[in-house]
């Protein structure tokens, strides 16, 4: 059977960038003055929004995210996806056989 459309999410289908995206959000936090474990973080703020990171973290942590926090953040988050972000092994592989329209 061949499919008629294939849908990627893009994060751990294509590339997996939970990893890079939890560590500039923790650089974030320690910047803010907090202290959050990894494991916390990823319970906590994966697959949220910044909008919901943010408020989780007012209201849970008592840390006051301010506009140039999240700035330095997503700075720093691009920089880790130009430098660190790699495809899902085998991926490579997969998308040249899938047939183009």
């Amino acid at each position: 059977m061949t499919p008629d459309l294939v849908i990627f999410d893009c994060d751990g289908v294509l590339v997996d960038s939970e990893g890079l995206s939890v560590s500039a959000l923790l650089s974030m936090i320690t910047l803010a003055g907090g202290n959050v474990s990894e494991d916390a973080a990823y319970e906590h703020f994966l697959g949220k929004s910044i909008k919901s990171v943010r408020e989780i973290l007012d209201r849970d942590f008592g840390l006051d995210i301010t506009d140039q926090h999240l700035s330095a953040m997503r700075v720093q988050l691009m920089r880790k996806f130009r430098e660190e972000l790699k495809p899902i092994p085998g991926i490579g592989q997969v998308l040249p056989r899938l047939a183009m329209p």
